[in-house]
């Protein structure tokens, strides 16, 4: 069943990205963070209250909030940044890296094996993202025209998406539940990316900007990033944590097709991208089987 979950998770945050992108089309200066940050404590705290809490344990609170800050506002920003520049499945692409860090802390703090082929598999991964950063630079199209640091951006995808699970199952060992869990990571989420927000002299705007047009795109990707957390805490839950970082690599492949058949020529497919994706794909493969 874990695996069943980290799968369909992953699928629910592909089609997310799809709508972060329909959304972005109209809101210039709104990449829907704070938007699908709220949305998922909406949720999330609907079901937290109606479903029974572990005994309180301040360790696991903390490392649950730490997991939530590092993936829902630290990930959740580079994933978003990268959308609007270079598209969903390009930044998507870079999530399959997230297994590689989820591994290696696994290994370090969770004391999780690391078998040999798994640093091949991986290394086919890492290949394949910088043949996809190589060929958007020297090719035509949208990407080629996209700032290097972009991509520097969606590096700290997999840096932040993979810490964030490591430091997740940590957690749910001190403090078990999926559902409370995740409520209090995006809890945590919600506080800091509202300071961030207020700091920086935008939250004003953001809340006007909803008031005049609802974000129905962005409200949608928070339903589904909140179906998808869900799914990833109980994954966490029933399998290693880097088990359910390679099941949420596949997040590309969904991506992919889905940008094909909603965002047409705007996602600028190209053979490059596809050979790059698959050769990833080999990669995380590659890391499953082992």
């Amino acid at each position: 069943m874990g695996f069943v979950l980290g799968a369909v998770g992953a699928i629910f945050f592909a089609i997310a990205s799809i709508l972060f992108r329909l959304g972005q089309r109209t809101r210039p200066d709104d990449d829907g963070h704070l938007t699908s940050v709220v949305t998922n404590v909406v949720i999330l705290g609907a079901i937290a209250s109606v479903v029974d809490w572990s005994p309180w344990s301040w360790p696991g609170s903390v490392g649950l909030a730490a997991g939530g800050i590092i993936g829902s506002v630290f990930g959740r920003y580079s994933l978003l940044r990268a959308i609007r520049l270079i598209g969903p499945t390009r930044s998507n692409a870079f999530i399959t890296a997230a297994p590689l860090v989820t591994a290696t802390l696994g290994w370090m703090i969770l004391g999780e094996s690391l078998a040999p082929v798994e640093i091949v598999a991986g290394a086919l991964v890492v290949t394949g993202l910088l043949g996809i950063v190589r060929t958007d630079r020297t090719m035509e199209g949208p990407e080629s025209r996209a700032p290097f640091t972009v991509y520097v951006v969606a590096a700290g995808i997999p840096m932040f998406f993979g810490s964030a699970f490591v430091v997740q199952r940590w957690a749910l060992a001190q403090f078990p539940g999926s559902m409370t869990g995740a409520f209090i990571g995006v809890v945590s989420a919600m506080f800091v990316v509202v300071v961030i927000d207020t700091f920086r002299g935008r939250l004003g705007s953001r809340i006007r900007g909803n008031a005049r047009a609802f974000p129905w795109h962005y409200v949608g990707a928070g339903a589904l990033t909140s179906a998808g957390i869900m799914s990833q805490f109980r994954a966490l839950e029933l399998v290693e944590a880097w088990v359910v970082g390679l099941l949420q690599a596949t997040q590309v492949l969904w991506t992919m097709v889905l940008s094909v058949l909603v965002l047409g020529h705007e996602e600028h497919i190209t053979a490059g991208l596809i050979f790059n994706v698959l050769l990833i794909l080999l990669g995380v493969g590659g890391m499953i089987a082992a």
